[in-house]
């Protein structure tokens, strides 16, 4: 089913992808989810928990840390949240 969720939390964790190699998985711990336009929002039911959510590494700043908020667009796959690879998609907000 096609979805994107916007998806706000805390980073808890990173660690390059053990199968894709232009990727990191972050580890979110969610603050908020909300639909991006009229697809569902799948990721809802997460608010309170930590997710893990695959980035293409070349979007993020190489000093990206446990305690540094993030914003991204999500799409729940089969194997997981993903971030989309727009340059636009991930914003991060500090520690």
């Amino acid at each position: 089913m096609d979805n994107r969720s916007r998806l706000r939390g805390v980073v808890a964790g990173r660690v390059p992808h053990p199968s894709l190699a232009q990727f990191d998985v972050l580890e979110v711990d969610v603050d908020e989810t909300s639909p991006v336009d009229e697809r569902p929002d799948l990721l809802a039911s997460t608010v309170g928990s930590r997710v893990l959510v695959t980035v293409d590494r070349s979007l993020l700043d190489p000093a990206v840390q446990p305690g540094t908020g993030v914003v991204c667009v999500v799409q729940r796959t089969p194997d997981g949240a993903m971030a989309d690879r727009d340059p636009g998609s991930v914003r991060l907000l500090g520690p």
